[in-house]
């Protein structure tokens, strides 16, 4: 292999990490408007009641609902 064959996998390999760590850390997700749940609580929640509005949580008598878009 020559370097610039190299350098091409290189590149290739950490773009490809970088976006299974985007994947895993849920980062392209907006804030949520509230603490009591991670982002990965919520889409857990929202991806087990597919096709239904769910209850997220309660936080400051307020409740939080969510629904799965497509």
């Amino acid at each position: 292999m020559n370097k610039r064959t190299k350098s091409l996998f290189l590149v290739i390999i950490f773009g490809f990490c970088l976006i299974m760590l985007a994947n895993t850390l849920r980062i392209w997700y907006p804030a949520l408007p509230f603490e009591s749940k991670s982002k990965r609580e919520v889409t857990e929640l929202l991806d087990e009641y597919t096709g239904s509005i769910v209850k997220l949580t309660t936080e400051n008598n307020i409740d939080w609902y969510g629904a799965q878009s497509d």
